[in-house]
C-alpha cells in the first residue's frame, strides 16, 4: 500500500518508467524471435523446402496442380554482352565489400537475369523488391512489406500507435514528453538493425568457422580475418531508385554502412538513369561500381524469345533470287 501511494504521489516519474518497462518488455521479447526469423530468411537453416526429397515432392505437386512444365533455364550467352557482365559481376563479388556495386539498364535488358546468374553460387542471398515497396500506398504499409520481405516477424502496427497514445498520455500527466514515441522511420531502422546484427552474427561464424578448419590442418594458429568469396552475404535491392519509396535514404544510409564494415555485398537493379548519382551520394568515399546493360538488338531478342518458348533455332534464311544472281554476276565479273 505504501509503494502505491507513493506511486500515486509522484506520478511524474512512475508513469513515465512504467511505459518506458512496458516498451522494453515487449523489445525484449521480440526481439531474439524476429532475429531468428531474419537469420533463417538468409540462411534458410529451417526451410523444408530446401530437403532435396520434400523440395521436390512440393514442385511436383505444384506442377500437377497448376499443369505446368518446368520452366526452362534461363542463360545470358544469347543476349551479347551479358555473359561478359555477369562474368564481371562475378569477380567483383568474389573479393571483400567495399562498395555499392549497381547495375543500371532499361526495363527488359536483363538486370535480374545477370544478377541471378552472378549470386547463384552464394550460400547467403537476400533479395528486397523494391517495386512491391512503391505499390503499397502509406508509409505503414511501406514498412510492413519490408519487413516481410526480411523474414522480420513479428509485425506489430499496433505498436505504433499504442506508444504515440502513452506519450501523449506521459506529456498530459507530467507535462514533459518521454520520447518514446515510434514513427513508420524509426521502425524501419530497428528492422534494419536487425539485419545488420544478423549479417554481423553470420562473418563471425564463417571466420570462426574457418579458424577451426585451418587448425586441423596446420599446427600452429593464425587469426582469420577474410571470409570465403562464397560466404559473404549479399542483398540484392532489386528495381530500386525506380519509384519514389519514403524510406530510401534510410535504406541506402544503411546499406553504405553494411558495405563499409565488410558485412555484405549490396547490389542495386535500377532503371533509373540518375540512379549511380543517388547511389553515390550515399557512399561518396567509395566509387560504386557500375554494371551498365542495354537493350537486345532484334535478332537477339528472337533468339531469346526462341530459349524461353523452347523452339528450335530459326536456320538462316537464304537470300532472294535476284538478290543471289546480282551477287553471282558481281562475282563472274
Amino acid at each position: 500500500m505504501v509503494l502505491v501511494q507513493w506511486a500515486k504521489e509522484h506520478s511524474k516519474f512512475t508513469i513515465p518508467l512504467a511505459a518506458a518497462a512496458l516498451i522494453a518488455a515487449i523489445y525484449a521479447v521480440f526481439d531474439p524471435i524476429r532475429e531468428f526469423c531474419v537469420e533463417n530468411k538468409i540462411t534458410h537453416r529451417f526451410d523444408l523446402s530446401r530437403i532435396p526429397l520434400l523440395g521436390n515432392v512440393r514442385k511436383a505437386a505444384m506442377r500437377s496442380l497448376l499443369r505446368r512444365e518446368p520452366a526452362p533455364q534461363q542463360d545470358v550467352s544469347a543476349w551479347t554482352g551479358l555473359a561478359d557482365q555477369s562474368a564481371r559481376l562475378t569477380s567483383i563479388l568474389d573479393e571483400p565489400p567495399e562498395s555499392f556495386v549497381v547495375v543500371s539498364g532499361p526495363r527488359g535488358s536483363g538486370k535480374t537475369r545477370v544478377v541471378d546468374q552472378a549470386t547463384a553460387n552464394k550460400k547467403y542471398r537476400l533479395v528486397v523488391d523494391a517495386r512491391k515497396l512503391a505499390a503499397e500506398h502509406s508509409e505503414v504499409e511501406q514498412m510492413t512489406q519490408l519487413a516481410r520481405q526480411l523474414g522480420w516477424w513479428p509485425v506489430f502496427n499496433s505498436i505504433i500507435s499504442i506508444t504515440n497514445a502513452i506519450d501523449v498520455m506521459v506529456t498530459a500527466t507530467t507535462g514533459s514528453n518521454a520520447g518514446i514515441s515510434a514513427t513508420p522511420e524509426s521502425q524501419v531502422r530497428r528492422i534494419l538493425e536487425t539485419l545488420a546484427l544478423v549479417l554481423a552474427n553470420i562473418r563471425q561464424d564463417r571466420l570462426q568457422a574457418q579458424a577451426r578448419q585451418h587448425d586441423k590442418h596446420h599446427e600452429f594458429t593464425i587469426p582469420v580475418h577474410t571470409v570465403e568469396p562464397a560466404d559473404i552475404p549479399v542483398i540484392v535491392l532489386d528495381n530500386f531508385l525506380d519509384k519514389d519509396i519514403k524510406f530510401t535514404p534510410v535504406i541506402l544510409d544503411w546499406a553504405a554502412s553494411v558495405v563499409e564494415a565488410g558485412l555484405a555485398h549490396c547490389i542495386i537493379t535500377t532503371s533509373n538513369i540518375s540512379g549511380y548519382h543517388e547511389v553515390q551520394r550515399a557512399q561518396p568515399q567509395s566509387p560504386a561500381s557500375l554494371v551498365s546493360l542495354n537493350d537486345a538488338s532484334p535478332i537477339e531478342a528472337v533468339t531469346l524469345l526462341q530459349q524461353q518458348l523452347s523452339l528450335p533455332t530459326m536456320p538462316e534464311q537464304s537470300p532472294p533470287p535476284h538478290v543471289a544472281d546480282a551477287h553471282s554476276a558481281n562475282d563472274e565479273y
